[in-house]
């Protein structure tokens, strides 16, 4: 593993460390009415997505041969840049929500 993967991979869960510390104002996130508690349950969602997704990631991890995970290791790391691009114009927590849902089923 190389350095900058080691760096990414500490980034993203310090990250979603973070963002799961997020105390959420509203207990039912489907009663959130204001706009912090949406905005607050939409970034418990992203982060929550984000942590499934690197699940799957770890699982196949163990499964696959090294030509397969190195195959794996290029597609996330053009895919996550692609994917942060996509969500830069839009609420960014929603995007990264909407775009990991569809790439754990992948």
């Amino acid at each position: 593993m190389t350095c900058k993967t080691i760096l990414l991979s500490a980034a993203l869960a310090i990250a979603a460390a973070a963002m799961l510390a997020i105390p959420a104002r509203a207990a039912d996130c489907a009663a959130a009415k204001t706009q912090a508690d949406l905005a607050t349950c939409t970034a418990k969602d992203a982060a929550s997505s984000d942590v499934a997704l690197n699940a799957v990631y770890k699982a196949l991890e163990g499964r696959l041969s090294p030509a397969d995970l190195e195959r794996l290791r290029d597609a996330q790391r053009a895919w996550i840049p692609f994917r942060d691009k996509e969500c830069a114009p839009m609420p960014t927590a929603r995007c990264i929500r909407a775009w990991s849902k569809p790439a754990r089923r992948n």
